[in-house]
């Protein structure tokens, strides 16, 4: 009887961990509608926006930009404006910047928080950026 009540505990026991090791959380998938809008984080604004349009660059090369990036501590405003484009992979952004120079500066994030009032993401050396929904 002693050796029964072994042999099932052990079972039990290997189900358990075999279910729980089974269990991983479900990768988080931000809503690319829910970052459209204008973010802050103290002088700095981004707008990400639904739609794209051409943005044309020093020389005239044209490229498809989705958002705008600016910084109110050098008196820039929203019609100062930098262009980006924009895309999402599950929790990884891309940002594409352009500048009135014809300079592409790629930049990766993870998204690691987005709600209706707050977006949080990380880039790959970990440092943190957090921004408030403005509108």
């Amino acid at each position: 009887m002693k050796r029964m009540f072994r042999i099932l505990y052990s079972v039990v026991l290997a189900c358990t961990f075999a279910l729980l090791g089974a269990c991983t959380p479900d990768p988080f998938e931000p809503d690319p509608d829910m970052l459209t809008g204008t973010w802050r984080s103290g002088t700095e604004y981004y707008h990400y926006y639904a739609n794209s349009w051409q943005y044309e660059q020093y020389g005239g090369t044209k490229v498809e930009v989705n958002g705008n990036v600016w910084d109110t501590s050098v008196d820039e405003g929203e019609n100062e404006a930098l262009p980006f484009k924009w895309t999402l992979d599950g929790a990884d952004m891309l940002q594409v910047h352009y500048d009135y120079m014809g300079s592409i500066v790629p930049k990766t994030y993870t998204i690691t928080d987005l709600t209706s009032t707050t977006l949080t993401y990380q880039d790959k050396y970990g440092r943190t950026y957090t921004y408030s929904k403005v509108k």
